[in-house]
């Protein structure tokens, strides 16, 4: 054969790689696991470094009773990213929407019937006593924003009691810069960890409520879980943007789970942990990736303020528990636990090792997730101007 000849087979074969390569690459970028103007191996390289990074450390942490892990896992593994690596790297945009679409519908399985029983005739103190909560909420942001650095919808999302999850998901849709407001979220999370049992356990008469037990809730396996998210999270999505719901990809489907769960729909439900743990994974990710060195000297410089607001939020939670209990008919460390401002996983825990009544705790940190997370796009309305139309 001729060196002419050789060449061009040689060519076609260059050309037919080149081929495949660009449809890798086309395919890879299209799904989010690969950025544009890397090398292609490396880039894959980072994208699998980076999951076995974020698996790992989500099954640590939840050995070690850590909340949030896999949301807390990603943050961190993507913050450290794109903080020594010279290459960026972004999350596709439809993997944010599913991630989303999840979390919201996770958040719509809370409200169950025996939700909005447990409370029996206390509704209207446990009420008045979260919109209090709220109405704090909303001051502290403020009164951060005032003396910091942040904006005040970034201030009055890092600073809503509970629900840290959905708020950081739906942050940025409503303004807020979802960096700081994952920080504040999760320094309260830390904190929250740290303190709660130790004073619920030096302060407080420990229940003798066995009786009382677990409230029952319904549990899906993960093939049902799987047909749940895929009916709350595309119908919800779909009627959210159809009726101009701010933050669509998180409301809608929370709203249909939530009308799905209190209709006993038999695949609606809490669902295994690996549904929550991917869609954590990918907002606690795609955060920690658009940090930069200027929003960390921020983080840093403002510590000290939102250190002390938080503070005062748990002082201030602590004292509405302590009067809603007699209100409500139930024990100080009943009040106490269940206006503890998130970190549901924390509180139940200590609420079960101190025999206080389960059901009723479980009951107002649930309202209060849900009141504060419907909340927010009106607190963003209020925070943030809208723009006025042109002349």
């Amino acid at each position: 054969m001729s060196s002419s000849g050789s060449s061009g087979s040689a060519t076609v074969l260059e050309q037919a790689g080149g081929s495949i390569d660009a449809l890798a690459t086309d395919a890879a970028v299209g799904l989010g696991v690969l950025e544009l103007g890397a090398p292609r191996l490396w880039a894959a390289a980072r994208w699998v470094a980076l999951t076995v990074l974020v698996v790992a450390g989500t099954l640590g942490g939840d050995a070690l009773g850590i909340p949030s892990s896999a949301m807390i896992s990603g943050l961190l593994v993507g913050l450290v990213y794109a903080l020594l690596s010279p290459v960026a790297l972004q999350l596709d945009s439809r993997l944010s929407m599913c991630a989303q679409m999840v979390t919201g519908s996770v958040i719509g399985s809370y409200l169950s019937v025996s939700t909005l029983t447990g409370l029996g005739g206390a509704w209207l103190p446990v009420l008045l006593i979260t919109t209090c909560t709220l109405t704090f909420t909303f001051a502290a942001g403020l009164l951060l924003a005032r003396i910091t650095n942040l904006g005040p919808a970034t201030a009055a999302f890092g600073m809503i009691a509970g629900g840290a999850a959905g708020i950081v998901s739906i942050a940025s849709d409503l303004g807020a810069d979802d960096r700081m407001v994952a920080v504040m979220q999760y320094v309260r999370v830390v904190i929250i960890l740290s303190i709660t049992p130790v004073l619920a356990t030096s302060l407080f008469t420990h229940g003798s409520r066995p009786e009382a037990g677990v409230m029952a809730v319904h549990q899906v396996g993960f093939l049902a879980g799987a047909v749940y998210v895929l009916c709350a999270g595309p119908i919800g999505v779909l009627l959210a943007r159809r009726f101009g719901l701010v933050s669509p990809n998180f409301f809608g489907p929370m709203i249909i789970g939530a009308i799905l769960t209190l209709t006993g729909v038999s695949f609606a439900g809490q669902m295994p942990n690996v549904l929550p743990w991917i869609a954590y994974g990918l907002i606690g990710g795609r955060v920690g990736l658009e940090f930069t060195r200027e929003s960390i000297r921020r983080a840093r410089e403002a510590m000290p303020a939102i250190l002390a607001v938080i503070v005062l939020m748990l002082v201030v939670c602590a004292g509405l528990g302590l009067i809603m209990a007699p209100l409500a008919g139930v024990s100080p460390l009943d009040g106490y636990l269940a206006t503890t401002p998130g970190v549901l996983q924390v509180v139940m825990a200590t609420t079960i090792g101190l025999k206080a009544n389960t059901t009723f705790v479980l009951s107002v940190q649930v309202v209060r997730l849900l009141m504060m997370l419907s909340a927010a796009p009106l607190i963003a309305r209020r925070l943030i101007p809208m723009p006025q139309p042109s002349s």
